[in-house]
């Protein structure tokens, strides 16, 4: 019974239950595609990008909330914080591709300024801080924390490499090989 949207929620419910975001998204996608106004399973579907830090993806599925009911109750306070994020994150990846790198940093604040919580989205805004900070020369005992606030979240490698460049640029060079001793 593929079309019978009722088991798509359950099945999303499950998936949630394991921590399998993915494909809970993808059955919620379906189950709005098959119920009409289903604002509360837009709604859903924003929350489970926002918390993969998919801040742009969210912002598109909290505008279809808003579509079929634009004063939504939990929409539409959503959609407010979802905006600036989402504005936050393109200006800094904006002015880390112009290396403005003042601008980066202050874009990189203002998200985790306006995220307190939501650890995948304050990823980015510490991922932003540690690069641009590094590359525009910004105090690098700041650039380190930021750098390692950022793997505390998510491991990727390339912060790896922007920290041990932090900590070279500073001639910390025992730190560097105890650090790169870690991955």
């Amino acid at each position: 019974m593929p079309w019978y949207p009722r088991l798509r929620e359950l099945r999303a419910e499950a998936y949630m239950g394991v921590g399998n975001t993915i494909h809970a998204i993808s059955d919620i996608k379906s189950m709005t595609k098959l119920t009409t106004d289903n604002t509360v399973g837009f709604h859903k579907l924003a929350l489970l990008h926002y918390q993969l830090g998919e801040s742009e993806e969210a912002l598109m599925e909290i505008r279809e909330c808003l579509k079929l009911d634009p004063e939504h109750k939990d929409c539409y306070p959503f959609y407010k914080t979802l905006k600036k994020v989402a504005k936050f994150q393109a200006a800094a990846q904006e002015a880390q591709n112009t290396q403005d790198w003042d601008e980066c940093v202050a874009s990189a604040n203002k998200i985790l300024k306006n995220e307190p919580t939501i650890q995948r989205v304050r990823f980015h805004g510490f991922d932003k801080l540690c690069h641009c900070q590094i590359q525009g020369g910004f105090d690098l005992k700041d650039a380190r924390k930021s750098c390692s606030d950022a793997l505390n979240i998510i491991e990727e490698p390339r912060i790896y490499c922007d920290r041990a460049d932090a900590y070279l640029n500073d001639e910390m060079y025992d730190e560097v090989s105890f650090n790169h001793m870690s991955i």
